[in-house]
């Protein structure tokens, strides 16, 4: 009896050992020498909302005892991504670091765009996709003033690796990835893109971004763009529209190279068509901006390559050889427009000139 008893304890104690080196997937090992390589199942961390500033652990615990710490809120499907924009425009959830790891497939769903306005501008939004890029095709958003993956930017942000395509927005001020930035920030679109989408908006519409504005001489707002592949958009609006944003810059700065400042470098920009219809203004039509207003703007050369291979039509009319639309400094001799830190274009009371 007793070697019987023996016996069953030993085989217990081989299940129990034999389960937990299954648990994480693994098969039993060959007697403790070489022990299996095995996948460890973490709980998805956007299961959890814990109460602190990220709303969500930094440390996870597999069933096998080992732990993973994570830095991010990462996005594995379509409706994680509608969840996040619930979470962060209801404000009780703050997810800071947000992490898309694939591809995402929008088709069906009608996309709310994150409103980003936080008062500690210490904060920084980072939404970033894996290393490599991710895209996210299929967001359909209508019907808001402010449109875009994001509405209204008015804190810091940070968008990496992130190709938005064949996707249609429709609002007030809308660009593919932000419809109005505003305020004392700074925002970088960092190896990001926008294909194949149409953008639709009534005050200002640009395949980035609407809108960028500053309101007072304490404003200070920057935004950087590093190697956008910007191609085969289409533009709408009644406003403001261009190729690469809308309105690029406005301000109402005393000092506007320091209030407001564009910059872009290593773009891909090609197949792009901007359309402004049925408009009182003149002029807001351009390959790559709507409007240039009071600011500091340096980009790529505009050469005739970019002007050939992007379109801008006033009221069906094509605009020929313009990178721009319509200038807006007020009560100044000389402003100047910068490209490639030079000088190119200045205002002198009655239209813009070459200098």
């Amino acid at each position: 009896m007793k070697k019987l008893i023996k016996l069953l304890t030993c085989l217990m104690l081989a299940c129990v050992s034999a389960f937990a080196l299954t648990a994480c997937g693994g098969d039993p090992d060959d007697g403790g020498n070489n022990p299996p390589p095995h996948t460890h199942e973490y709980t998805t961390v956007t299961e959890y909302f814990d109460g602190v500033l990220e709303r969500f652990p930094k440390t996870l615990k597999c069933s096998c005892g080992e732990t993973s710490t994570k830095t991010a809120m990462e996005v594995t499907t379509a409706d994680q991504l509608m969840a996040i924009s619930r979470y962060i425009n209801e404000g009780d959830h703050y997810c800071y670091k947000i992490a898309i790891l694939n591809d995402i497939d929008m088709t069906g769903l009608s996309w709310t765009p994150i409103d980003i306005e936080v008062d500690d501008t210490r904060k920084v939004y980072e939404f970033t996709g894996a290393e490599g890029g991710v895209k996210i095709k299929n967001v359909t958003s209508t019907a808001y003033s402010e449109g875009g993956l994001f509405g209204q930017v008015s804190t810091k942000l940070t968008v990496k690796n992130i190709t938005i395509e064949d996707s249609s927005f429709t609002a007030t001020n809308t660009g593919a990835f932000a419809g109005f930035i505003d305020g004392t920030n700074e925002v970088k679109f960092i190896n990001c893109g926008v294909n194949n989408c149409t953008i639709n908006g009534s005050a200002s519409a640009g395949a980035l971004y609407g809108t960028a504005h500053t309101y007072d001489s304490s404003d200070r707002l920057v935004i950087t763009v590093t190697a956008p592949v910007i191609t085969n958009n289409t533009i709408n609006g009644t406003g403001y529209v261009g190729g690469l944003a809308g309105r690029a810059t406005s301000c109402l700065s005393a000092k506007p190279e320091y209030s407001i400042s564009l910059t872009v470098t290593d773009w891909t920009f090609s197949g792009n068509n901007c359309y402004a219809i049925n408009s009182e203004e003149q002029n807001i039509a351009g390959c790559v901006f709507g409007l240039l207003g009071n600011g500091k703007i340096q980009i790529p050369e505009v050469g005739n390559d970019i002007l050939a291979s992007n379109s801008a039509y006033l009221n069906t009319v094509k605009v020929e050889g313009r990178e721009y639309g319509r200038t807006d400094w007020t009560s100044r001799d000389t402003e100047g427009l910068y490209m490639n830190g030079i000088a190119m274009l200045h205002y002198d009371g009655n239209g813009v000139v070459n200098s």
